[in-house]
């Protein structure tokens, strides 16, 4: 069956040197970039981009267009079921948690309801007139009339007086046209209060509760803002990209970065949300040997009972801390650092950690499975193995332990 999303697959199966891939990834990138108002063709070329980053061992790069992919299927044009499957498909083939995707609203119509049937309907009362009483006689005696007649003579005690304590609409809108006239004409006293007594009886009339505005918490609460200089951002992408940027141009300070990242979240985030996302800083400041801010940091999470400390707590945390130090040490890049690579498919106790290491040869993939004695379930360890393979083209696996026999096995 055709892949809804097939451009090129020709071109892309004859490329087997990594040359002829950038090569063909150049073209790709180009013929998206003349084709921009074409959604469906910013389709086809992001897969060729992804696909093409993969075969050439960049992860983060293929994972963040197949993002941009499954963005661009709820982009209207939304994408038929059949391309949103393949675009969720190829994101979780890259090892990526699969976003919950909620379709748009149906647009309804008038016309989706069924006419109503009117000839039961019992004949509704003549309305009064305006300033008329309910028995339609002109209300010339009522307290809105009179204390209307009072406030435009300029009398404001009498409408006060007329208006009493009325909850009605043109009551509420009457008694505050008044305080504010009142207000602005006399001199002396809090204008600013009387103004703002006028502001909360028209805001009872139109409905609206108004509440105090939450202060922000100042930057200078935040360990994370005053280390970078600036407030963090609220979003966690921008906010791991400025602490990226933040980590390659001050690397003897990774362990302050460390502290601040781990406090930032229990501060601001909150103790009950896991943080995945921060494993990689942490565990590149523990590979220094020294991180006693980092420590220090941690220790303050146990206290809390942070779910985001529990990571730190696994067996292949330690081994992946000792890989990046080994891998610092012989002037290797270290890439992302991940737990986990098939999004429900692992046991929570039998994580997959993965370490990317680059240098002049390429990438690869070093993959940490838990020590444990007990096997998988059936069909468990084949679909953790062949997912490990499936990321990296050069990857290596360390398991110990009689459990994870089926799982070397299938790797």
């Amino acid at each position: 069956m055709e892949h809804p999303f097939e451009m090129w697959s020709d071109r892309i199966a004859s490329a087997q040197s990594d040359d002829a891939r950038r090569s063909l990834l150049g073209e790709a990138m180009a013929f998206r970039a003349r084709h921009l108002g074409d959604v469906a063709a910013m389709r086809r070329a992001t897969f060729v981009v992804s696909r093409l980053q993969q075969l050439l061992g960049e992860h983060d790069r293929a994972a963040h267009e197949a993002r941009q992919l499954l963005s661009l299927c709820q982009t209207t044009p939304v994408a038929s079921g059949e391309e949103l499957d393949a675009a969720r498909r190829h994101l979780s083939g890259l090892g990526e948690t699969v976003p919950r995707i909620v379709s748009p609203p149906r647009e309804r119509s008038w016309k989706d309801k069924p006419p109503r049937d009117r000839r039961d309907r019992p004949e509704r009362p003549a309305r009064p007139a305006r300033g008329a009483t309910a028995d339609g006689a002109p209300g010339k005696g009522s307290g809105i009339q009179v204390a209307r007649d009072a406030a435009s003579a300029g009398r404001w005690n009498d409408a006060l007086r007329h208006l009493g304590k009325g909850a009605g609409p043109m009551a509420q809108l009457l008694r505050a046209w008044v305080q504010l006239s009142r207000a602005l004409e006399e001199e002396g006293g809090d204008l600013r209060e009387r103004v703002s007594r006028v502001r909360d009886e028209l805001g009872r009339a139109a409905g609206v509760s108004r509440q105090a505005p939450t202060p922000e918490r100042p930057a200078a609460d935040d360990p994370l803002s005053v280390l970078l200089g600036t407030p963090a951002p609220e979003k966690r992408g921008p906010r791991l990209r400025l602490v990226d940027a933040w980590a390659e141009a001050h690397p003897d300070r990774i362990d302050e970065l460390a502290a601040a990242v781990l406090r930032h979240h229990l501060l601001v985030v909150g103790a009950k949300i896991p943080a995945p996302w921060l494993v990689g800083t942490v565990a590149r400041a523990m590979a220094t040997g020294k991180a006693p801010l980092t420590e220090e940091a941690l220790a303050e999470l146990r206290a809390a009972d942070a779910l985001a400390v529990q990571a730190y707590d696994e067996w292949p945390f330690d081994r992946v801390v000792r890989l990046v130090g080994r891998a610092l040490r012989r002037g290797l890049q270290v890439g992302g650092i991940r737990r986990g690579v098939a999004a429900g498919s692992e046991p929570d106790d039998r994580k997959v950690w993965t370490l990317r290491l680059r240098d002049d040869a390429g990438e690869r993939m070093v993959a940490v499975a838990p020590h444990a004695a007990d096997p998988y379930a059936d069909g468990k360890a084949e679909d953790i193995g062949g997912r490990v393979c499936a990321l990296c083209s050069s990857a290596l696996l360390l398991s110990s332990g009689s459990g994870n026999e089926a799982l070397r096995a299938s790797a």
